[in-house]
């Protein structure tokens, strides 16, 4: 169970209820705490319109540990990351006819460098890059990155339910 509370009452009631320690994860703009209730399988829970930073930097002086991460329990925690993912899409060039793409998910925004970081690791990993450098992957591949927020996963589904309609 997840007790949720507005970001300004979080740190009494988390005093409140013995929470000593959070964990933080960075969300489209903001940062989602939560910390486990002693002795219990319940969650203290908030959003912070804040950075990661910055609410670490409130929660600190506070007296609660704060620390990057999440809490994972159920499938509701689950289910609710799904809807706070970052969708990365890379189109490259290939050796086959037709452009490569690849595809990744985060839970906090990456910028376009890490994603190249990430699929240039991929491919070196599964053997599909030989010896090439990160930059000599760039030249060749010439790929281009986008990075789908929530928000706009979110507005692409009211589209098309409204088209529906």
């Amino acid at each position: 169970m997840i007790l949720k509370v507005p970001y300004p009452e979080f740190v009494e009631t988390a005093k409140r209820l013995g929470v000593t320690e959070v964990y933080c994860l960075p969300k489209d703009g903001s940062t989602l705490v939560n910390g486990l209730l002693p002795s219990s399988n319940h969650f203290l829970e908030a959003e912070f319109p804040l950075g990661l930073e910055e609410t670490i930097g409130n929660l600190t002086p506070a007296g609660i540990g704060a620390y990057e991460g999440h809490w994972q329990e159920s499938e509701d925690i689950i289910e609710s990351w799904r809807t706070q993912l970052y969708i990365a899409a890379v189109a490259y060039k290939s050796d086959k006819k037709s452009p490569g793409v690849w595809v990744d998910a985060y839970l906090s925004e990456p910028t376009p460098a890490q994603v190249l970081k990430a699929i240039y690791d991929e491919f070196k990993e599964t053997g599909e890059l030989n010896e090439v450098s990160m930059e000599e992957f760039v030249r060749l591949a010439s790929p281009n990155v986008i990075v789908v927020s929530p928000s706009n996963i979110q507005t692409y589904l009211e589209s098309k339910e409204n088209q529906k309609k």
